[in-house]
């Protein structure tokens, strides 16, 4: 009809030379952090896989932080959208469909301390059963909604789907905002307070030694109880023999001289019921009877978890003497007449050393 046109945006060059921009800044600050992150925050040995896995899960969570922007500016200023409509369903339904199926059965199945792919498979799904029949019931309430108000069809339960991830992530983002609106204002504000913080590190660096020698101890414990089942329950031809020396192995790998430490078993009750097999209580050493290849991946993967809590304690232990240090240089040089910043020396403790035995007291 005379009088009405239809406008074709068009990109304009100012747009799209802000929008490129943008990305050329920001993409390697992200793919930096993401590299960061899978190098520097995993324990020792874990997977690469594991790592590969994680590091797609960042970038593709962290590229909302890309598409977010550009979407806006291109949506106030008037340009074609076909780029950020190739890459928004690959960063949302990648970030969707991860957040419910790779990552939950993939973190299970590393942690599984099977020795097989098909029984950490098992035991994986065997430990989400909880979170999938939780999803399963969210998904049929659903269903039932749509069926009843009569608008069951795709694009509806697509939308259902997407309602409820955001819901998801939006409960998990504000427990988090939560408590960084919390923590980081209070540790700013205590952070002028430089006498008052070498007071308070002086107290973390005994609890952090303390941390270390009670998972140290657990550590000696399970590696005493793998131990004992190797020598009296499994003998040099048994089939088994390969899977518990896997086992020490494990156990052995943080802690070399863990065979000469005099394993004291901590308070808690499950570990003093572990403990009671060495003193010959015999109606608890039913309870350490591993006979089977199952069994010994429950004691496998109880290993290591002492292994990767005495390895997070000492990383811990070792920074938070750092932190304490690095006080103390700045309260020196404060009261100092000179206008050099004197630095004393760094610790610098051997991984395998126990630097933290002499604090237990």
């Amino acid at each position: 009809a005379r009088g009405h046109r239809v406008q074709r945006f068009v990109a304009k060059p100012s747009t799209c030379a802000s929008m490129w921009f943008f990305f050329v800044l920001s993409l390697p600050l992200v793919a930096m952090a993401t590299v960061y992150w899978t190098v520097a925050m995993p324990c020792r040995g874990t997977p690469m896989l594991v790592r590969l896995d994680a590091g797609v899960a960042w970038m593709a969570s962290l590229s909302i932080l890309l598409l977010v922007p550009s979407d806006v500016a291109i949506a106030l200023r008037g340009g074609s959208q076909a780029f950020l409509e190739v890459l928004w369903p690959i960063a949302y339904w990648y970030a969707f469909g991860a957040m419910f199926s790779v990552l939950p059965i993939h973190q299970e199945y590393a942690d599984a301390g099977d020795f097989t792919a098909f029984d950490k498979l098992r035991t994986s799904l065997r430990e989400n059963a909880i979170f999938y029949g939780t999803l399963g019931a969210a998904g049929i309430m659903g269903i039932l909604m749509l069926l009843i108000a009569g608008k069951l069809d795709f694009t509806n339960v697509v939308g259902f789907c997407i309602a409820l991830s955001n819901s998801f992530g939006l409960m998990g983002v504000l427990f988090l905002m939560g408590f960084g609106l919390v923590d980081i204002p209070r540790r700013l504000w205590h952070g002028g307070n430089v006498e008052g913080n070498r007071k308070l590190s002086a107290h973390r660096v005994g609890l952090a030694a303390a941390r270390v020698v009670a998972a140290r101890a657990t550590l000696a414990v399970d590696y005493q109880v793998a131990k004992s089942v190797a020598d009296e329950e499994i003998g040099p031809r048994d089939p088994l023999r390969p899977y518990i020396e896997k086992v020490l192995a494990e156990a052995t790998s943080v802690l070399p001289d863990i065979q000469d430490i005099e394993a004291v078993a901590p308070t808690e009750k499950k570990q003093r019921r572990f403990w009671n097999l060495f003193a010959g209580d015999e109606e608890e050493e039913v309870l350490l009877e591993y006979y089977d290849i199952g069994e010994l991946g429950k004691l496998r993967k109880r290993v290591r978890k002492s292994v990767q809590s005495f390895d997070r304690e000492r990383a811990q232990f070792l920074q938070t003497v750092g932190d304490a240090l690095d006080l103390e240089d700045i309260v020196d040089n404060r009261a100092s007449r000179d206008r050099v910043f004197r630095v004393r020396g760094r610790l610098n403790v051997d991984e395998q050393s126990n630097a933290w035995v002499p604090l237990e007291c």
